[in-house]
């Protein structure tokens, strides 16, 4: 596949985080479109794709199935240490198998994908 484009990210809520002083730092609410394959260590999931130079934290992403928003799966994500990309990890992997190894994950065509960024612009 390829990395995450910014195409297929949107913005469902933005907000300014920050002292009075410092409101340097945004927490945004995405989705992510179906037809996915993204956040293992060549399928990266950029943070400039999402609208940040640098994520500091971010929830789990919750995968849904886009016409009834039944919830399917929830994946592990975290930034990397530099904070340019978000990694998920492989919970479904087969037996026997690193089951929090960093891995892709796939949204289908069918699926859209959540997650909470905390981070700069």
């Amino acid at each position: 596949m390829a990395n995450l484009a910014s195409s297929s990210v949107t913005i469902v809520r933005a907000w300014t985080e920050g002292h009075v002083t410092g409101k340097d730092r945004k927490g945004a609410l995405l989705t992510i479109a179906g037809a996915v394959t993204a956040g293992g260590t060549t399928n990266l999931m950029l943070a400039s794709a999402m609208g940040f130079t640098k994520i500091e934290s971010c929830g789990n992403f919750l995968i849904y199935t886009t016409a009834t928003g039944i919830t399917l799966r929830v994946v592990p994500a975290m930034p990397s240490l530099d904070g340019t990309v978000i990694n998920t990890c492989d919970v479904a992997a087969a037996a026997g198998a690193a089951h929090m190894n960093v891995a892709d994950v796939v949204i289908a065509a069918a699926e859209s994908a959540q997650v909470e960024v905390h981070g700069y612009v």
